[in-house]
């Protein structure tokens, strides 16, 4: 499997607290062992892709776009209509049972592994930090536990992603090519709510 290395290493900091000392508002960190396979169904052949997921992944499709599905470390979202985004850590090999199971008279199994950044947030202020950007209601009535969406950021697409039930813990899928000027932002207008930065996930 290709070596994955992270889009922000010219601007990934050492881990530390930065912003005022007495405020402990988020925690960020790049996350380097999740997977990203896209599924594509062909028109005729939505139902048979989503009973292929199913038996395969041992999780049920969603019903509808806005709200993934989750069971222990992976995730199902419904991107479309008859396209499935599926995230899981990369030693489950995501891309050869996918493949195996999902043949070209089905659909289209895409491996976005490499396309993509993950960043995760938490703490107290995720949302304050992150409302300084999206234009979308994170408020816990609204993006309860597995919502995701897309917005934009300064022009830059994201996904984000509320990945449990901890009301404070978010996901942020950014396009590898933006990531670098989106992680600027973000580690930007973090560290006024004061911002503890761990080392990236591998």
């Amino acid at each position: 499997m290709p070596e994955v290395r992270s889009a922000l290493q010219s601007g990934y900091p050492a881990p530390g607290h930065y912003g005022p000392e007495h405020l402990q508002g988020v925690t960020l960190q790049e996350d380097l062992t999740r997977d990203l396979v896209q599924v594509t169904a062909w028109t005729t052949q939505r139902a048979a892709v989503a009973a292929a997921l199913e038996e395969t992944l041992s999780i049920a499709p969603p019903k509808s776009c806005g709200v993934a599905t989750m069971k222990e470390m992976t995730t199902l979202f419904q991107v479309g209509p008859g396209r499935y985004w599926v995230s899981a850590p990369r030693e489950a090999r995501l891309m050869d049972k996918l493949s195996a199971r999902i043949d070209s008279d089905l659909g289209a199994v895409t491996d976005l592994g490499h396309s993509r950044t993950t960043l995760r947030i938490s703490g107290p202020a995720a949302r304050d930090v992150l409302a300084r950007g999206f234009a979308i209601d994170l408020d816990t009535t609204q993006f309860g536990p597995g919502a995701f969406a897309q917005t934009v950021v300064h022009h830059i697409g994201v996904m984000v992603h509320r990945p449990g039930n901890d009301e404070a813990l978010f996901e942020l899928l950014v396009l590898r090519t933006y990531a670098l000027s989106f992680w600027e932002w973000l580690f930007d207008t973090a560290q006024s709510f004061g911002c503890t930065l761990e080392a990236r996930k591998v």
